[in-house]
């Protein structure tokens, strides 16, 4: 019902011709799972001649994420800077970078962050490292962890989740390994906490 009342409010003011009109659909679509309807709009917004901003590329992309839909989330990406002069942003980067691991594409992610024109961040490590212990990609976990710390030593990130990627294979020497590096480094995890409901 939610989604019919979006469309209804959305076709009463897209004749406005407003970007932002736009991206909230693309955006309310792409967090509800429906890719095809968010491209639909996508597809609208372009005959409506209204020029895609970066947000536009972070919700559609995000919505190819979350749906293994890489050729069209990368054949977003390549749109960006060849058909509307867009340079992509962090932001977009990450998305990227997110899809890719998300959907076991981890060297392409790698790359991806190697050829990024900006510094990277640890979040983004963090997401190739997820992606990395997911698909038990022990290799380029070690390196991704390597890289992490190297660039951010006090981050607790590194460890953490190259101990979840040996764990998971079963590498437990190896995952104990990860774990008094980080005591003997003197970096200390983040406190875990959880929900209760009363």
């Amino acid at each position: 019902m939610l989604r019919e009342n979006a469309r209804v409010a959305f076709e009463q003011s897209f004749k406005l011709h407003d970007v932002v009109i736009y991206n909230a659909m693309i955006m309310a679509y792409a967090h509800q799972g429906f890719v095809v309807e968010a491209m639909n709009i996508f597809e609208e917004m372009k005959s409506a001649n209204i020029h895609p901003s970066q947000v536009t590329f972070i919700s559609s992309i995000s919505a190819c994420s979350h749906n293994g839909l890489i050729n069209l989330g990368c054949s977003l990406f390549e749109s960006m800077g060849f058909n509307y002069h867009l340079r992509p942003s962090p932001e977009i980067y990450g998305c990227l970078v997110d899809m890719l691991s998300r959907n076991g594409y981890l060297e392409d992610a790698k790359l991806v962050i190697e050829a990024m024109p900006f510094p990277t961040w640890p979040a983004i490590w963090r997401t190739l490292l997820s992606g990395c212990r997911t698909y038990e990609n022990r290799a380029l976990g070690k390196w991704a962890s390597r890289r992490l710390l190297q660039l951010f030593p006090e981050s607790d990130a590194g460890y953490v989740l190259l101990g979840k990627v040996y764990s998971e294979s079963g590498s437990w020497e190896e995952a104990a390994s990860s774990r008094k590096k980080m005591a003997e480094r003197g970096v200390a995890k983040g406190q875990g906490y959880s929900w209760i409901e009363t």
